[in-house]
């Protein structure tokens, strides 16, 4: 989802090793990357969520990201209907699949969300 599109820098980190990143990191060092990624800003929210028996993050820009889209097409959906197939359940014609931290900086910097 497009937010207000603010450009902000952000840490081109080191590529990682492949085997680094696929998604076979814990949740915490995933959302640890991201946070150094973006050096620790104060505007990046972690949101909880549980989406087929597993425990997922919810990763946004406050400053950037429209909010009230947000609760409107992820969160309340994830809530109402928390099994399923994530593409059935979140009803955005943006939903992109990645491996690929920088690609995934890049679009929370775009205004986009990330579930990890």
């Amino acid at each position: 989802m497009k937010g207000k599109n603010l450009k902000r820098p952000i840490r081109k980190l080191k590529p990682l090793p492949v085997e680094e990143k696929k998604a076979h990191r814990g949740l915490d060092e995933k959302v640890a990357f991201i946070k150094e990624g973006l050096f620790q800003t104060d505007d990046l929210f972690i949101r909880d969520l549980v989406f087929n028996d597993r425990a997922l993050k919810l990763v946004y820009i406050d400053s950037i990201i429209e909010v009230k889209s947000l609760q409107e097409i992820v969160i309340k959906p994830i809530q109402e209907m928390p099994h399923g197939e994530l593409g059935n359940v979140v009803h955005s014609g943006n939903i992109k699949e990645t491996e690929d931290f920088q690609v995934l900086l890049d679009g929370l910097v775009d205004g986009r969300c990330a579930l990890i």
